[in-house]
């Protein structure tokens, strides 16, 4: 069901007259179509991420106090509730993928502890060290290390599926 944020955006965009690919293209989405058809079902359900929503209103020049005027009480409730669930310590996690579609969670070693150790094992130590690996070192950050040395960095914000690995089936 759209909310009044969603439908807000919906009116923008259409006032502008803008498809929601193009929304997507000017928000910079490698596939406009995927971020059109996110958007799209963002203006239908009224949910996506903060990130998601922050990249469509500077590409319809929506300013970030509308948004927070329009999100309503049910969505900063949730948000509040996520940020303490972000916010609590977790142990590094390790998780490969043998193959495309599964990924396998493996323990790291106990005598790892800080950050530049467990990325040093990981990249080059580990027996994993030909597949894609990925550490998730917080419920909001994780590392992903190609079989080329190779990394990058993957961030969560409210309302994302998470930093780590994973598969949506939509």
């Amino acid at each position: 069901m759209p909310t009044t944020l969603s439908s807000h955006f919906e009116s923008v965009r259409l006032r502008l007259g803008l498809a929601p690919g193009e929304v997507a293209r000017r928000a910079g989405w490698q596939d406009p179509a995927v971020g059109g058809s996110r958007l799209k079902e963002f203006e239908q359900d009224g949910l996506a991420s903060d990130a998601a929503i922050a990249r469509w209103a500077q590409a319809l020049d929506i300013p970030v106090s509308t948004i927070e005027a329009l999100e309503g009480d049910e969505r900063k409730r949730a948000r509040a509730e996520w940020e303490a669930w972000a916010n609590e310590p977790m142990e590094p996690q390790l998780s490969v993928r043998p193959f495309a579609g599964l990924w396998l969670r493996r323990p790291l070693p106990a005598e790892l502890r800080a950050r530049p150790e467990i990325e040093r094992w990981v990249r080059d130590e580990s027996e994993y060290r030909s597949l894609l690996r990925c550490v998730q070192w917080t419920r909001r950050t994780a590392t992903y290390f190609r079989a080329d040395g190779t990394t990058w960095e993957a961030e969560s914000t409210f309302g994302d599926d998470g930093p780590g690995p994973g598969m949506t089936l939509r």
